[in-house]
């Protein structure tokens, strides 16, 4: 699966909300992220499919540690949401949820 040239996003929650069009300004964003932290990866501890164009992944950082702060992170509490939106095998959207009890009510869905 790629990414459509004209994704679409966004990060809805968390302290500094995001959202971006286009694939260069989504590279540039997470290029950014993964210079100001060492190690760090996202792992899917499950999915659910929404509907025909829509799968809910449950993430969570698994490791790593800021550039600036020093500071080590394993294992990041409950972890976040990610919702992409394909359209003929491109992703057309991603929208991130840092907080996994937000995207619920946001997507109208039951936890």
């Amino acid at each position: 699966m790629t990414l459509d040239a004209e994704i679409e996003f966004v990060i809805a929650d968390g302290p500094e909300p995001v959202s971006l069009r286009g694939l260069r300004a989504t590279l540039e964003y997470w290029r950014a992220c993964r210079s100001s932290c060492t190690g760090c990866r996202l792992v899917g501890d499950g999915y659910r499919e929404l509907d025909d164009r829509r799968v809910l992944v449950l993430v969570r950082a698994s490791s790593g540690g800021g550039n600036l702060s020093g500071a080590e992170h394993r294992q990041h509490g409950g972890g976040g949401i990610q919702v992409f939106s394909v359209r003929a095998g491109k992703v057309t959207r991603l929208v991130t949820y840092l907080n996994r009890d937000q995207a619920p009510a946001d997507l109208g869905l039951r936890e």
